[in-house]
């Protein structure tokens, strides 16, 4: 016989099944995040930091350990997003799956009802973006200025944000936020501009991270697009990376929003089946009061006649009602108030009574 995938069983098959899937998610994104936040040495290396600290010693340039800049550092609050992020779903799936095998009611619905809350603060977080993105780009442009302005040193600088300045634009070959222009325009306070240039000081023009060639003293009083990557500031670069990915981001991110509204769906659907169920369980046992019948089974529809004899004359009487072969029969007295004075099915009358 093939087994049948009732409406329940279907529904709860689908939410497990699901659920893991999102536990698993939850669980990648809490690790990777984990590893970018804490373990620096892996992520500098593959992030192509130690290929930044070549390139400085090449040029013979004072190079700190690869330790100074610290990637997760810089990602600081992206990693904490995700990691939070990523505990969230594990917690929310462990819950769901808690919930829906061994049907705890209050498990599922606090499951669907954070779940719920979490699609809203999306929906809300992408309307945001949407409608204030010209807003967010100033407040991002504005913020990396700043750090210029009042952080940058230049190449031989040891603080977090001159770090990450010289790597973002070895790494993305660009420099400046807008323009390489920004630091002497801006100006940053704290780079030392004047270089000495056949026994004559000069003012530089860009710092020497934007340049290919890291000790290149005419790049940096002479910048073109041939010895420095004065084509392009950063931010533009950083832009145009998300814009090509965009939509793949989005597809991913409707596929979740997608997924998580299945999820809500499916776990208030499930909580009310049990609730129902229960809510009936709880009906069917205050109309039966939990009474069996002693030796029902034994009652068969050819034997299914008997009189009752005394209990109908004395509502209080407590004897044994005996037919032919069955065993003593005891009434309850809510029983024996169905009875009438002619003979009864008892086969009908008693199958009601049965759990």
């Amino acid at each position: 016989m093939v087994p049948t995938c009732t409406k329940e069983k279907c529904s709860r098959t689908g939410f497990i099944v699901m659920t893991i899937s999102f536990s698993i998610l939850g669980a990648a994104l809490l690790i990777a995040s984990c590893v970018v936040r804490f373990d620096h040495n892996m992520t500098d290396k593959h992030l192509g930091y130690f290929n930044f600290q070549k390139a400085l010693q090449s040029a013979n340039v004072k190079v700190h350990t690869p330790s100074s800049l610290n990637i997760g550092e810089t990602l600081d609050v992206v990693c904490i997003v995700f990691i939070v992020g990523g505990v969230l779903f594990l917690v929310l799936g462990i819950m769901g799956i808690i919930g829906t095998i061994f049907k705890l009611k209050a498990l599922l619905i606090t499951y669907a009802v954070v779940l719920l809350a979490v699609v809203v603060l999306e929906l809300i977080c992408v309307i945001l973006v949407a409608t204030i993105t010209g807003k967010i780009e100033g407040w991002i442009t504005d913020s990396l200025k700043e750090s210029i302005r009042n952080q940058y040193t230049g190449i031989t600088g040891n603080d977090i944000d001159t770090l990450r300045w010289n790597f973002i634009m070895h790494s993305l070959q660009c420099c400046g936020v807008n323009r390489y222009t920004d630091f002497r325009d801006l100006p940053a306070k704290k780079w030392i501009m004047d270089i000495e240039a056949n026994s004559i000081v000069t003012g530089k023009r860009i710092p020497f991270a934007c340049c290919k060639v890291k000790n290149d003293t005419t790049c940096v009083l002479n910048p073109n697009i041939k010895t420095s990557f004065i084509e392009k500031g950063c931010y533009q670069v950083i832009r145009n990376w998300v814009t090509s990915y965009s939509g793949v981001l989005v597809g991913v991110g409707v596929i979740i929003l997608v997924i998580e509204l299945i999820l809500v769906v499916l776990g208030f659907v499930i909580f009310c089946t049990l609730r129902k169920k229960t809510y009936e369980g709880d009906q069917n046992r205050g109309q039966i009061q939990h009474f069996k019948l002693p030796h029902a089974h034994l009652l068969q529809r050819n034997q299914n006649m008997f009189y009752p004899g005394n209990a109908l004359a004395n509502p209080d009487y407590e004897e044994p009602v005996v037919h032919d072969n069955l065993e003593n029969i005891h009434l309850p007295r809510h029983f024996r108030e169905i009875l009438y004075d002619e003979p009864i099915n008892a086969y009908d009358k008693l199958s009601h009574f049965q759990d």
